[in-house]
C-alpha cells in the first residue's frame, strides 16, 4: 500500500468550488483499479492550499495505470483549471500506525 500525497495550490477565493469539484470526483477514484480511498485536507495556515491523499495498492496503480485511464482525464478536466501551479506529488509508504 502506498499513499499518493499531492500538495495543491488554488486561488483562496475558489475554495468552495474546488472542494465541491473534488467531492464530485470521488466515484472516479472509487472505480479506479487499486485505489482504496482518498481524503482532501485544507491547510489551515495557508488559504488555497490542500493535501490530497489517495491510497493505492502500488505506485504503478497510480502512475502509469490511473494516469493513462479515462477516469484521470475526467478528473483533470474537472479540477485542473483551479490550479495556480502544478501540484507537488510524493508517494509515501506507511511504516507504522501508533494509535
Amino acid at each position: 500500500m502506498i499513499i499518493e500525497n499531492a500538495l495543491i495550490t488554488i486561488g483562496a477565493d475558489q475554495a468552495e468550488a474546488f472542494e465541491r469539484a473534488v467531492s464530485e470526483c470521488v466515484g472516479i477514484f472509487h472505480a479506479a483499479e487499486g485505489c482504496h480511498g482518498m481524503a482532501l485536507a485544507r491547510i489551515v495556515d495557508q488559504p488555497g492550499r490542500y493535501r490530497l491523499l489517495v491510497r493505492w495498492d502500488s505506485k504503478a496503480h497510480h502512475a502509469p495505470q490511473f494516469w493513462e485511464s479515462p477516469g484521470f482525464q475526467q478528473w483533470r478536466s474537472r479540477i485542473s483549471h483551479f490550479f495556480i501551479e502544478t501540484p507537488t506529488l510524493e508517494y509515501n509508504e506507511p511504516v507504522a500506525t501508533y494509535f
